[in-house]
């Protein structure tokens, strides 16, 4: 028998083929990290545009109201305390410890703890 007789033995794939499940997970993870990347770009651009605007605040008019727990029962008492102004960042997020402008005019109620 000559060396161009024998027969061929199979060559293993160089790459070998994914399962269904392995593919969906690592299109699942690309796209979690895709969407986690956009939304810190998002934050970071809204944080760049906020400093280069001169940190820009405005105040809005909200119902203030002290909340303080009850001895003795699980509940909370609620003490009107008018309206008033409070700060708030003209930024698409929290900024500076300032809630955003849209943010404080959706949510016109403001309670702070005793």
């Amino acid at each position: 028998m000559t060396a161009a007789s024998k027969p061929a033995v199979p060559q293993p794939d160089p790459q070998p083929s994914h399962s269904a499940t392995g593919i969906i997970l690592r299109w699942l993870a690309l796209g979690v990290l895709s969407i986690l990347a956009v939304a810190a770009l998002i934050y970071l651009g809204d944080y760049v545009i906020f400093l280069l605007r001169g940190q820009p605040t405005d105040k809005v008019t909200v119902t203030r109201y002290m909340t303080a727990p009850l001895k003795g029962a699980n509940q909370t008492e609620y003490y009107y305390e008018g309206t008033g102004p409070v700060s708030c960042a003209k930024a698409l997020f929290p900024q500076n410890g300032w809630n955003p402008c849209w943010y404080v005019r959706r949510h016109p109620l403001y309670a702070e703890p005793a």
